[in-house]
């Protein structure tokens, strides 16, 4: 499907600037809706047509100058608003600054800078969006909790805090007024908190998340949106609201958690496992160390889902996943790759040899009988083995010589392992 053009309005009192504009623009793919000359244009176009984007001089013909018809198209229209002009003095860009542009150019411009600079706003216009959706989607989460509001003075004390507070932390408006707001965030977020608290102070907005105590001394999520208190253009304090999102959170790490892992056995899946051994080479390389991938498969796992049927086959490979994971040590990775397949990662090996023992500690675990639905199991596996970087010094290429040794354990007869070797009929294994 066809890119849909951008459509932009261009605002420009000087006409040799604007038909060129305009053409540079046409050339580059967007749409010019049309050009105008002065402000009060601009922001009757703007709301007519609402275009993707406004490129702005701010010196204009009549009485509203770009500046001012910024803010109103923005505001107004929530369209977004680039300045194109010849203006760079500080008390001109600050007051630009007030009217949240979404790009600022000076002329004379180059070509690669204006497209540039366009498809930026378009992107940060089109990311906001996004959020502003994103964020109505997790609404239905929060909706039965009302924002509690709170302000703070210049030295972080809690003023004012709403009565709901009682809902989102248990305390009365009592038991926190008075206290530093530093008492009620998760210590581990406290560094975070403190900076944007310094922010707000320095005059900056400021819209977080930050794990809350709660005084049950539970932990809750929750975002918040402040800003600062003026007062004889002077900022003695901060006022903001908080809502609960924990639920959102832990939807989130719910997403997450279901993108990395088998959803079967619990364990690590492909995706994760090749992200852990990304990072293990990484390590490996920069400290000269070795590590290894191992690739197991149960041996005559079809017979056992013919003769009991596939959701036994599955509690099986629960059971198998899970005596696996006990094997490994803090650091190292199980995956299930698919199937009746399993992905080990062992990482920071010191000798060879200690790979072996873990090799022969895995075919041991699985030789140990397993009950499922009450039905006792003997079962073996055969695992191959690739360790970095002798066998490979990438993850595909260890990943695929593991599975190669792998099956040649089965040829070998089952129930063993095998390490790679160049030498491995790769032919007689098909």
């Amino acid at each position: 499907m066809e890119k849909k053009k951008a459509r932009i309005l261009v605002v420009e009192d000087e006409r040799v600037v604007a038909e060129d504009t305009a053409k540079i623009l046409r050339n580059l793919g967007y749409d010019v809706l049309a050009v105008v000359s002065s402000g009060e244009d601009a922001v009757k176009i703007a709301g007519e047509k609402l275009p993707d984007l406004v490129l702005m001089d701010i010196m204009l013909e009549g009485d509203m100058n770009g500046i001012e018809a910024a803010g109103q198209i923005f505001s107004r229209f929530g369209v977004p608003v680039m300045y194109l002009t010849a203006y760079a003095d500080d008390e001109k860009l600050q007051r630009a600054k007030e009217t949240e542009p979404f790009g600022y150019i000076l002329k004379p411009f180059e070509e690669r800078e204006l497209y540039s600079s366009i498809e930026m706003a378009l992107c940060k216009c089109e990311m906001e969006k996004k959020l502003r959706d994103s964020e109505e989607r997790y609404r239905s989460f929060v909706e039965n909790i009302s924002e509690v509001i709170y302000s703070l003075d210049e030295n972080a004390v809690v003023t004012y805090i709403s009565p709901n507070i009682e809902s989102l932390g248990g305390y009365s408006p009592s038991e926190v007024i008075g206290k530093r707001f530093t008492e009620f965030v998760y210590e581990e977020d406290l560094p975070g908190r403190i900076k944007n608290f310094q922010e707000i102070m320095s005059g900056g907005n400021e819209a977080t998340e930050y794990r809350f105590l709660t005084r049950s001394g539970e932990i809750r999520w929750v975002r918040t949106a402040a800003r600062p208190i003026l007062k004889d253009n002077r900022i003695i304090g901060v006022r903001g609201a908080l809502i609960d999102i924990t639920d959102r959170k832990q939807a989130e790490e719910e997403l997450v958690h279901m993108a990395t892992h088998d959803q079967l056995t619990g364990l690590s899946n492909r995706v994760l496992f090749s992200d852990r051994l990304a990072l293990g080479l990484v390590h490996a390389q920069r400290n000269q160390k070795r590590l290894a991938v191992m690739l197991l498969d149960l041996d005559q796992f079809k017979e056992v889902n013919d003769t009991f049927g596939h959701s036994f086959g599955d509690r099986l490979l629960q059971a198998v996943g899970k005596r696996l994971t006990g094997l490994l040590r803090k650091g190292d990775t199980i995956a299930r790759m698919g199937g009746d397949e399993f992905l080990l990662l062992l990482a920071e090996v010191v000798h060879v040899e200690d790979v072996a023992k873990i090799a022969r500690k895995v075919l041991d675990a699985i030789r140990e009988p397993l009950v499922v639905n009450n039905h006792k199991l003997h079962i073996t596996t055969s695992l191959g083995i690739a360790i970095y970087p002798n066998d490979g010094e990438d993850a595909d290429t260890l990943i695929k010589n593991a599975d190669i040794a792998m099956y040649s354990a089965k040829k070998q007869g089952r129930n063993n392992y095998q390490r790679y070797s160049s030498d491995i009929d790769v032919k007689g294994l098909e």
